[in-house]
This record gives C-alpha cells, sequence and structure tokens, in this order.
C-alpha cells in the first residue's frame, strides 16, 4: 500500500497534464476550423457505405446512452456490484464511472467545438462536439468495471470493453454527429480522469486502514494494561 500511495501523486500530476493536453489540442481545432474539414472524411466514407440498418442501430444506441439511460445504467451495475462483492468496490465503480464521464460537460462547455455539417445530416445542434459524451460514457464504464474485477473476468471485461468503445464511437462518427477526434479525446480524457479518482481513493483507503490499525493497536495495548482481578481482588 506504501508503495502504490508513493506513485500516487506522480500518476495524478501525470494525468492532469494528460487533461489539459486534451482541452489544448480541443481549442487548437476549434481554432483550425481547416483541420476539421480533414477528418469528415472518414464521416463521409461510414455514411456512404453503412446500410440503413446500421445507421437505425447507431441511433438507437445513441438513444439508449443518452444521460437519462447512461444514470439508469450506472446505478443499476453499481447496485449489483454491491450485492455481489461490497459497498466499497461499488463506490469505486460509481465514481470512476461518474466522474469520468460528467467530466466531459465542462470541456464542452469550455470547447465549444460545433458540430459537423454534412449535406443532408442534420448536427445535433443542441450542445457541443468535443469531445464525445457517448463515448466517455461508455469508456468510463467499462474503467469503472476493470477496476473491479480480476483474473479471466477482468480479461474479459477489457477485450468486451474495448469493442464496445469502438462501435459506440463508429456509431457516431456514421450519424456525423461527432469529428474522429471528438471520440479519441473522450478515451483520453476519461483515461486521465480516472488515474486522477483512484489516487484520491487510494489515499482515502489508506487513510481508513491505518486510522483502523491504530486503533486497534490502541485497543491491544488497553487490554494488555487491563489489571487482573480475582475474586474482586487485584493481582499484580
Amino acid at each position: 500500500m506504501r508503495s502504490e500511495l508513493a506513485w500516487a501523486a506522480p500518476r495524478a500530476a501525470a494525468a492532469m497534464v494528460l487533461a489539459m493536453i486534451v482541452v489544448a489540442v480541443g481549442l487548437m481545432l476549434r481554432a483550425v476550423p481547416a483541420a476539421g474539414a480533414g477528418e469528415l472524411r472518414l464521416d463521409l466514407i461510414l455514411a456512404a457505405h453503412v446500410s440503413p440498418v446500421g445507421v437505425h442501430g447507431a441511433q438507437v444506441l445513441g438513444a439508449v446512452l443518452e444521460p437519462a439511460g447512461g444514470l439508469v445504467l450506472m446505478v443499476v451495475c453499481a447496485a449489483l456490484i454491491w450485492w455481489r462483492q461490497n459497498r466499497w468496490q461499488a463506490a469505486r465503480f460509481a465514481a470512476v464511472a461518474a466522474f469520468g464521464w460528467l467530466s466531459v460537460e465542462p470541456v464542452k462547455l469550455l470547447v465549444h467545438r460545433p458540430r459537423p455539417v454534412l449535406p443532408n445530416v442534420h448536427a445535433a445542434a443542441e450542445s457541443w462536439s468535443f469531445p464525445s459524451g457517448h463515448v466517455a460514457l461508455v469508456t468510463a464504464f467499462v474503467l469503472g468495471l476493470v477496476l473491479v474485477t480480476t483474473g479471466r473476468s477482468r480479461a474479459v471485461t477489457i477485450i468486451f470493453g474495448s469493442a464496445a468503445v469502438i462501435v459506440v464511437a463508429l456509431s457516431r462518427l456514421t450519424l456525423a454527429v461527432h469529428y474522429p477526434s471528438d471520440t479519441a479525446a473522450s478515451v483520453v480524457w476519461v483515461g486521465a480522469v480516472t488515474v486522477i479518482v483512484m489516487s484520491g481513493m487510494r489515499v482515502v483507503e489508506a487513510a481508513n486502514i491505518d486510522r483502523a490499525t491504530r486503533r486497534r493497536r490502541a485497543g491491544t495495548a488497553g487490554a494488555d494494561t487491563q489489571p487482573i482481578l480475582i475474586d474482586g481482588v487485584r493481582q499484580d
């Protein structure tokens, strides 16, 4: 635990730098619209080659992962983790998933990057483009599950979770509501936020363990110093 704590601050600092780089890239992309025009080639390729069934699937997936659906998904999963494991693991999952997902909203407002504009495609004007909230939700959800699983379960979570992130990212590009850099930024941003959150939780966990150890030692010491009584007579 001490070795983990020794690395907590450097890891958190590196993650903060990475998060600032993501924001800086977003501001640069907003300031240079030509960069976004180059990115739209992938959106155009997907829009041209994905079948109507695939487009409908992308629309359904996008609707399911809207804020209300994402919140329900996280609450249900946290409850299952509490039931199958313990409340601490449920708290780890909830903290990572919630902070990773919700933290993209301030970035959206700060960067203020408009949605892509393509012919015959309705741009989602109700929110900003960078980074993708849907990809952030799935990435945060997967990372939360990775942190509360071990062994084969963790390997399976990483494999299927990575596939889920890719599928959601491609679905958002197919609908032309994001640039590719928006989806990539979500993965990097959520990863950085996860490191920061976990560093803080490890500090809290270590403090709780240290407090419990001191109490246990104090209780043992108190028991050792208690006088021994036989028939009410102290035995020294």
